[in-house]
């Protein structure tokens, strides 16, 4: 399937961001777009180390964020990053003082954060390219390899996912203190590498963990559902899909609702030497049509943050049971809902952040909502 995928990119013209064609391949640099129907349709790839340097000998990128105008990347073993247009196109090579040998980025859309397996995320300040502040994770920490920004953590005030190969997964706030462990054995996942917070796909929040666990391949994508950590059952082999001829490794990875108009947009990059490190963008989920908006399930929670209760409604579900869990996965009130709403006593739950589960004998949706008094 690669080689083939190779032979039609050289063949055929640049579509950017087409959404007609389904695996519409592009120019010699890999890049080719699909359609916006579905989970894990290929929105755009192309093989950024070719376009930043092809000559590299080492082009096996692994670090990806995007700012809102351009695409930054770090480089394994390397204490250079990049900067790219949104068509992987150069547009500056530099090093950050202070910042070294990057292997995750991740972006609060106002600092870019860098992982470096280690016990420190560097947050660095993307206008002057420079060090901001270092945040010390604390003692019994796994090590940032992956580092994944979540603005919903630790009450709203946001924190990190890490993870580090073989490792526990943590979520660790801001100055770097450990909030949540998910043990190794809850989610079974081994060589855990990148990591994106996904807070717009349905019956979410997820995380998903980039990994390379060497079965199917060293390049495959796995949804946690978050708290809890437990795998949802959704995988997908980005092998099958990338540009390349060998064997590459997982990278980094993001989500974005600004790439594409109408989606949201889950972005890897894959670790590949041998052709350049493809950059892909899959749809997390299309754009909705008038002839589908009746058919939508969705769930609202109002207020939030709350106090002592709150509504919830949701949209085609009429009777349904309620689950509320805290911030550890435990499952501390249980409720009911009829015809559609009802109203939740939370007044005897502590402050802090909430998951809502709501479920039917056909769907189960989550939310998240905060506690402050």
């Amino acid at each position: 399937m690669k080689n083939a995928l190779v032979t039609l990119a050289l063949l055929l013209p640049l579509s950017v961001f087409s959404q007609q064609a389904e695996h519409a391949p592009a120019d010699d640099h890999g890049m080719y777009t699909g359609s916006t129907k579905a989970l894990f349709d290929i929105q755009f790839q192309y093989n950024v180390g070719d376009l930043i340097d092809p000559t590299a000998s080492n082009r096996l990128h692994n670090g990806v964020a995007w700012t809102g105008t351009e695409f930054w990347l770090s480089r394994w073993n390397n204490d250079t990053l990049w900067t790219t247009d949104i068509n992987g196109n150069l547009t500056a090579t530099f090093v950050v003082a202070g910042v070294g040998q990057v292997r995750s980025i991740t972006w609060d859309g106002a600092h870019l954060y860098m992982g470096a397996a280690g016990s420190e995320i560097f947050k660095v300040d993307p206008v002057t390219k420079t060090l901001v502040s270092t945040i010390s994770l604390a003692g019994g920490n796994v090590g940032a390899r992956m580092c994944a920004f979540d603005p919903t953590a630790d009450g709203g005030n946001g924190g990190f996912w890490i993870g580090n190969f073989t490792s526990d997964i943590q979520l660790v706030s801001m100055t770097g203190s450990v909030l949540l462990t998910i043990a190794e054995t809850t989610h079974n996942i081994v060589g855990i590498y990148g990591g994106a917070v996904d807070n717009m796909s349905a019956g979410g929040p997820y995380l998903w963990v980039y990994a390379q666990p060497g079965t199917p391949s060293d390049n495959v994508l796995f949804q946690l559902a978050i708290p809890s950590g437990i795998q949802t059952g959704v995988t997908h082999n980005v092998d099958d899909d990338v540009l390349s001829t060998s064997d590459p490794l997982a990278g980094g990875a993001f989500i974005s609702d600004e790439l594409v108009a109408g989606t949201s947009s889950l972005i890897v990059v894959t670790q590949d030497a041998d052709n350049g490190s493809p950059l892909v963008a899959y749809e997390l989920n299309g754009a909705i049509g008038i002839e589908e908006v009746q058919s939508v399930v969705s769930v609202s929670i109002q207020p939030n943050p709350a106090s002592t209760e709150v509504l919830l409604s949701v949209v085609n579900i009429n009777s349904a049971s309620v689950q509320i869990v805290d911030a550890k996965g435990a499952v501390v009130l249980v409720d009911q809902l009829v015809q559609g709403m009802g109203t939740i006593d939370i007044s005897t739950l502590e402050p802090g952040t909430y998951i809502v589960i709501v479920k039917d004998d056909k769907t189960t949706l989550r939310d998240r909502f905060v506690i402050t008094r």
